[in-house]
Formats: structure tokens, sequence, C-alpha cells
């Protein structure tokens, strides 16, 4: 069985050799699709070129781009050679990517496009680690490949993995210790600069396992996964491998073109974030607002249907009583489906994290038939909790899952504990001690409880709660959650 998380892609890619792996738009814009097998030799010859280019076990070699192929074809080449990936959001800006090269002290940087490369360019004479920088695509900069020295192409680099040994990238693959660190993602801090979260293969395999295994319900092997979210970001990478694990297809697609790709992908399963979700309900209540009449009586005969319907399908996980599952078969066909294809038609569920998500906006999506289970999470062990099918509790962050404990610490803060808790932050001790304890709890920042069934609720941030001159102790997000459940309210600040 594998344990780190480039055999864990090697086991799948050998299983599953002729399945569907990848969905992607090419360079004309038409979609392709790879299958596990092609993805294996991809990831073998750009290894083999990392190799030859001098990256060593230990490393650091930074990713800076969309949510794209080329992305996870270098992070499994990566991670093969005993390198970490250093993740790059492809919105920061020319400061904050010097921050995270300078501090993590990458040697090779393989970057999206000419506009990434024009960050790069502002900031290279400070980069003295850096020795050879990759362009995926280099529609708008042909001359600088062939002139620059420390320049090369994703094709040329995969060219020059084609004509060389792959053997030596399995090799280097096969003696990667387990406890070395696979990443190191940069937390955007809210205080200070960014830290860099070291996460070992341990804990992401754990991630991994927990996800994969939480629910057969949850990421099935032949779900279809929309992917929009950034793979700079845990959670998308997290349920891109339990994907792969499961033998799963991952879509590419951006948050700019989703809806419209939807209705091509279909995909079976949605992480997203919940401003996807409320920017799709206030467009979708504002057209059922226009209803009049008969119209209108029939979208709330069928959303109290929904409701009553779909509580006992995913709330209880128990079967639909037999007068009203015929009801819903109604309801879905005249209002629902309509809803429905909106994500392509076939949605299963959705899972949610980053932020919360409000009830008003789940309860009506839950009645329409698409539910959406919230998690949670943080860079530094993610995820702790999931609501899954027939484990559901609505305002909840659900329960624990896999081997993750939790509890709630005497001044109210949410503690966590697993094997994939993050290793420590780069560079950093006093900040890794502040946040993990010697008996190895996460000290997550959130303010929580847990009911007597081991659902978990944030109540709010621990730096964000307001002591009144009386000493009483307000949560502002209480407050802020009941404004911004009226339409006419986006943001709110208590």
């Amino acid at each position: 069985m594998a344990t780190t998380i480039n055999e864990l892609f090697i086991e799948a890619a050998t299983a599953a050799a002729d399945r569907h792996a990848y969905m992607y738009r090419d360079a004309s814009g038409s979609w392709t699709r790879m299958t596990y097998g092609e993805a294996l030799q991809r990831v073998e010859r750009v290894g083999a070129a990392l190799l030859e280019l001098g990256v060593q076990p230990g490393d650091r070699v930074a990713l800076l781009s969309n949510t794209r192929i080329e992305w996870t074809i270098s992070d499994y080449a990566i991670l093969g050679t005993g390198a970490t990936v250093v993740p790059i959001y492809q919105t920061n800006s020319p400061s904050e990517v010097q921050h995270v090269l300078v501090d993590s002290g990458a040697t090779t940087l393989i970057i999206e496009d000419a506009s990434q490369l024009a960050k790069i360019d502002e900031i290279r004479e400070h980069l003295t680690d850096l020795r050879t920088i990759v362009v995926m695509d280099t529609s708008k900069v042909e001359d600088r490949i062939t002139s620059d020295a420390d320049l090369m192409s994703f094709d040329e680099l995969e060219q020059r993995g084609a004509a060389l040994d792959s053997a030596t990238w399995r090799a280097a693959s096969a003696n990667v210790p387990t406890d070395t660190i696979a990443t190191i993602i940069y937390t955007s801090g809210t205080t200070g600069a960014p830290k860099g979260c070291m996460l070992s293969h341990a804990n992401m395999w754990q991630s991994v396992e927990n996800v994969a295994t939480a629910d057969p319900r949850v990421i099935q092997p032949d779900d279809r996964i929309v992917l929009f979210l950034p793979l700079a970001h845990i959670l998308a990478r997290i349920i891109q491998l339990a994907t792969t694990k499961l033998h799963g297809e991952c879509a590419y697609t951006s948050i700019a073109t989703l809806i419209d790709d939807m209705a091509e992908i279909k995909p079976t399963l949605l992480p997203s974030v919940p401003r996807v979700f409320e920017k799709a309900y206030t467009r979708i209540q504002g057209q059922l607002a226009s209803a009049e009449g008969v119209k209108k009586k029939l979208v709330d005969w069928a959303l109290r249907t929904g409701r009553k319907r779909n509580h006992y399908k995913w709330v209880l996980g128990r079967s639909v009583p037999p007068l009203l599952a015929p009801q819903y078969a109604i309801a879905e066909k005249l209002v629902f489906s309509k809803i429905q294809a909106r994500f392509g038609g076939n949605l299963r569920m959705c899972v949610s994290g980053g932020a919360p998500l409000s009830r008003e906006i789940q309860e009506f999506f839950l009645a329409a038939g698409i539910p959406i289970f919230e998690g949670y999470g943080l860079t530094e062990a993610t995820p702790l909790t999931l609501n899954i099918p027939g484990s559901f509790q609505l305002g909840s962050i659900g329960r624990a899952i896999g081997d993750t404990e939790i509890r709630i610490a005497e001044d109210g803060e949410i503690l966590a504990r697993s094997q994939m808790v993050f290793t420590g932050y780069y560079n950093n001790p006093e900040a890794t001690s502040e946040t993990r304890d010697d008996e190895g709890w996460l000290h997550t920042g959130d303010i929580g409880e847990v009911d007597r069934n081991g659902f978990v609720y944030i109540t709010d941030r621990k730096k964000d709660i307001i002591i009144t001159a009386g000493g009483k102790n307000v949560a502002p997000q209480n407050i802020e959650n009941a404004l911004k459940a009226t339409r006419l309210v986006s943001q709110a600040l208590v």
C-alpha cells in the first residue's frame, strides 16, 4: 500500500490505466480527456527531466499557475523526485511571490504564462536561489524562451524527459520516505508575513485516507469532479488526490467559465466555496421572485415538497415515504430540473468549505435536490470535520472524520488532533509551538461547540471575540450571519 503521495498516484494510474483521469480544454479550446496511463507517462517524463536538471530530495520547487493539467503533472513529478512542492496563488502580487520564493529557497519555478513571468521579471534580482524557470504557455514569450538561459518551455521539459530513462524517476520515487515534506503552503495570515505550512507525505496521505473512507457516498469511483478552485489551496488538492485514489475523473475549469462549462462537463460532485453558491442562489431567487399566480404557487409547493423529501434522504439517511416520492418527482420535473440543469444535470452533491455557508442557501439547494455538505479544515490539517449523507446537520460543519479527534478548550477554542496535523511552519518554530502543542493538539483559532451527537458548530474566530466594558464576550459572527441571510446584504462587519 502507498505511503507517499507519488506512490498513491502510481498505484492508481497502474491499476486504472485505461480509465479517464482528467478532462480539460486544450490550446484550441476543445475538451480533451486523458487516461490515468497517459498521465503517468507524462509524469514520468517531467520527473526524469527535473532530475536531469539537478532537482534533488529536499529541494523546493514552486508552482505559480491556475488550476490546469500541467499543474497536476508537475505536482506528481516533483513529489517523485523527493523534492517539496511550493504552490503559489496565481493572483499573488510580485511582492507576495517574492516572499514565498525567497523564504522557501525555491531552486526551480514552474509558471503558467507571460503574465506570471512579468511578475518574476520584476523581482528576479532578489531570487538568488532560483536556477530554472519553466513556462507552461509560451505563446507570448517565444523569443524569451530561446534567448534567456534560465528559461525553458514546459513542452521542452517534457520532451527532454521523453529521451531519458523513466526508470530513474521511478527509482527515486520509490525511495521517498513518508516523513519527507511534500509541500509547503504559505498561509494568508492576517498579521505579519505569510507562514510556510509544512505538510509531510504522511500528513497528506492521512488527509486523503480520511476523505476517501469517510463514506462511500462522498466520492465514488465513477465520479466526475469539477475543479475550479486553485490547486494552491489544500482543499482542492486533497479532493483531487482522493478522487485519484478512487479512480475518478477531475475536470478543470475556471471561476469565469464555471457555469457554462458545467453544462458540458456534467459533473457529479462540485467542491466549492460559499461565494459560488451565494451568486447562484441570488440569480435563481431573482428569477423565482418574478413568478406570479399559478406559477408562484407551483414554485412554493415544489420547495415545500423538496424540503420534506430531502430531509429524509440526506439529513436522516432514511427512505422517502411512498406518497412523498411521486410528489417530488413532479416537483423535480416542473421546477427543480431547471435549477439542476444549471449545474450540468448530473450533480449528486456539493462540498463547501473555506467560509461559513448561509443556512438559508443550504436549505434552498437541499430542497432543489442539490445537497451542499459543509466541511471544515485549515491549511494545517484538512479536512477535520465533514457533513456526509446520513450524518448531516444543517448549520454545523459536521462530525470529526477518519482519525480526527475534536475537543473544546476552556476558552471555547476548537482543538483537533490527527495524523494529518501539519509538521510545522517552515523556519518558524515559535509559531509552530503556538499552533500545535506538545500533545499534538492543533489550536484552530476558531471558537465553537460540539453537541451530544458529535456535530461541531463554529460560533466565531477567537481573535474576533469582542469583550465589552462590562466583561461580556460578544461573538460578532452570529450577528453578521443574521445580516447576510437577507438577499439585500452581501457582506457585513460588526
